[in-house]
């Protein structure tokens, strides 16, 4: 009873995460007036990274995307059954900047993040999904005018639940590990507006 109860407050959880991240976008993009584009590359460990996308709002404010690599993976002995995974991550974030040097800025802003994996064995399937919602803190230092690298950690509270023929199991974490730090590279670039086009 209590394991339902807490499944349904995480899926309740999740759902109401999506709806404010998604009116969020809605509703700094329909005030957006900045044609900053931003995309790289961010590396979590030498296996792991993904690729960001980030649109300027205003002076020092970004909306930042976050797509995490297909995890694909195939283990098994021969002679035995395999197990096939594959994953997905998603983040939506919101990024402000505060010069502190020359060439460096201090980075932080909220950041929302939903991840589904499925695992199958023998003809069987193991679905898991978690949402979170983390802080941004980190470091930017630019290059030139077109490239910069930042190193940023994530520390948040994210809960998981995991269905499986045992039945369904949760699980919340919460704070900061290595894991969460990471280093992204990235090109700047500008974008047409639709206005300056038609002119």
């Amino acid at each position: 009873m209590k394991n339902s109860k807490a499944i349904h407050s995480l899926k309740k959880f999740s759902k109401i995460l999506f709806v404010i991240s998604f009116f969020s976008i809605i509703n700094t993009e329909a005030r957006a007036q900045s044609l900053d584009r931003e995309m790289g590359i961010r590396f979590t460990g030498l296996d792991n990274y993904n690729f960001v996308y980030k649109k300027g709002l205003a002076e020092n404010k970004y909306r930042r995307f976050t797509l995490g690599m297909f995890n694909l993976g195939v283990m098994g002995a021969t002679g035995s059954a395999k197990t096939t995974s594959l994953g997905l991550a998603f983040e939506l974030g919101m990024e402000y900047r505060k010069l502190i040097a020359q060439n460096l800025k201090f980075i932080y802003g909220p950041d929302f993040n939903y991840n589904i994996r499925v695992t199958a064995t023998s003809g069987s399937s193991t679905p898991q999904m978690g949402v979170g919602i983390g802080c941004i803190l980190g470091f930017q230092y630019d290059f030139s005018e077109k490239f910069y690298m930042n190193i940023e950690a994530i520390p948040a509270i994210s809960g998981s639940f995991l269905k499986d023929n045992s039945g369904v199991s949760y699980q919340f974490n919460s704070g900061f590990t290595s894991n969460t730090l990471a280093i992204s590279l990235v090109y700047k670039f500008k974008k047409e507006s639709a206005k300056a086009e038609t002119k």
